[in-house]
């Protein structure tokens, strides 16, 4: 199966196909400002120096591989068309170009630009990390946040002030989602309008310094995520049990993505 029919599959349900590819996913052969205004995605895998602590290094490399792969089959949905089977009518869901690197503990997502189609695959990455990082029991939180920043991969240089806004918003957060700064909010509506309820909803977040409202990315599959929560319930106490709980009533209490609707319309 190719890699953008399987991150389809977990979009759309094998509702639709590629129609056409638009480019080449690699960054060395696509042109990068590297300094421009993009969107960054910030996630941190939880728990990670107990993992280490707990487990053979044998387990800890399994554990970054299946991440690795995830973001790999993400850079083959760069650049992508998509259209339903079912719906003649539904219009075309095209993807935008984004790159990923990990750092110990963290992986971070950079968009190429800020265009709409950079939104949409930006979000896109950040839907399906963090509904397999779940389902692979990999705890993970994430922040997004937007402006100013400069991505040299020859020179290995990341900077940028949005890039330390999403890292300080994620360390807040006490929960398994992904939350989004208001930089991010405020170019979001601007780029998806009417449509920027049905991927993201307001909520109530719990943070360190207590419950505030702030945009957070919808969860993906209800079915999995609450499968996914309770088989962590066995392998946590303390802290980690609260993130559990957190999630679980947000998972709970809000819609999820409903993945019938025209792709278009999930932006």
């Amino acid at each position: 199966m190719e890699c953008g029919s399987w991150v389809l599959m977990y979009l759309r349900r094998c509702k639709t196909k590629i129609v056409k590819r638009m480019g080449d996913i690699k960054v060395s052969k696509t042109e990068w400002k590297k300094t421009d205004k993009r969107f960054v995605a910030f996630f941190d895998i939880m728990g990670f120096k107990d993992l280490v602590m707990r487990n053979e290094h044998e387990t800890i490399l399994k554990l970054l591989y299946k991440l690795s792969n995830q973001r790999e089959l993400l850079h083959n949905a760069n650049n992508q068309m998509f259209e339903s089977k079912d719906d003649k009518t539904a219009k075309p869901f095209t993807t935008g170009e984004s790159i990923s690197f990990t750092f110990s503990d963290s992986i971070i997502f950079f968009s190429k630009s800020d265009s709409v189609k950079d939104y949409k695959k930006i979000v896109l990455d950040c839907i399906v990390l963090l509904h397999e990082s779940l389902n692979a029991g990999i705890p993970i939180k994430g922040a997004l946040s937007y402006g100013e920043i400069t991505v040299d991969t020859a020179k290995s240089i990341y900077f940028g002030q949005p890039i330390i806004d999403a890292y300080l918003l994620g360390e807040e957060l006490q929960m398994y989602a992904v939350i989004m700064d208001h930089e991010f909010e405020l170019k979001a509506k601007e780029l998806s309008r009417e449509k920027f309820k049905n991927s993201f909803v307001a909520y109530k977040a719990p943070l360190k310094s207590g419950r505030a409202t702030h945009s957070l990315i919808r969860a993906y599959n209800k079915d999995v995520h609450v499968s996914s929560l309770n088989s962590l319930y066995s392998k946590s106490y303390g802290r980690p049990r609260q993130y559990i709980d957190n999630t679980m009533a947000f998972v709970n209490e809000v819609d999820c993505i409903d993945l019938k609707i025209d792709s278009e319309d999930m932006f």
